[in-house]
């Protein structure tokens, strides 16, 4: 499992209103090449009205990343088949996926009624989770969780609540959520 390397910034009172208002949400995962930190991004879309009309303005948080795949599959040998873990690095994958309405996303709705200042977020990606009748059939399924993250008082560990934003069933091709580089298009 890749994780980044930095803990996120802690959310803002601005970010949340941000994420309340938001028209549009992206989650981004980019190789280094094209992301030196290594962190996600969510990527909110604002309608901000102007005169008669609206402009839409792109904002971007800074999030934790945490990478998993469960991508191979191994032949029966010896009677024996199942799934291994796959190790990839941040800079093997790129990660993306977005909705066009978060006002009817119960999932998102969750999270922003939830989300506190001081609350971290994390994009956990988790590639190639289908079972045996989806490899039958050629296809994959991706899929990514939003982790809150809020701190406790004291020594006590953090308190983690997740959520499923968004999960792909397709054929191993660019479609996916979560691409190699072999995959990828860019």
């Amino acid at each position: 499992m890749y994780y980044s390397s930095d803990a996120p910034a802690p959310l803002t009172r601005a970010d949340l209103v941000l994420m309340r208002d938001a028209v549009k949400v992206c989650f981004d995962h980019a190789k280094p090449s094209r992301n030196p930190t290594g962190m996600g991004a969510i990527r909110l879309t604002v309608a901000v009205p102007y005169r008669k009309t609206t402009i839409e303005h792109e904002e971007t948080m800074v999030v934790g990343t945490k990478l998993e795949s469960f991508a191979k599959f191994l032949p029966d040998v010896e009677g024996e088949a199942g799934r291994i873990d796959v190790d990839y690095t941040g800079d093997d994958l790129s990660c993306f996926g977005m909705f066009h309405t978060p006002m009817s996303n119960d999932q998102w709705q969750t999270v922003v009624a939830l989300a506190k200042p001081g609350d971290r977020l994390w994009l956990r990606w988790r590639r190639g989770n289908q079972n045996g009748y989806m490899d039958d059939a050629g296809l994959v399924l991706d899929e990514l969780f939003l982790v809150l993250e809020r701190a406790r008082s004291g020594d006590r560990a953090p308190q983690h609540l997740t959520f499923q934003m968004l999960a792909s069933v397709c054929q191993a091709n660019s479609a996916r959520l979560i691409r190699t580089r072999r995959e990828s298009p860019f």
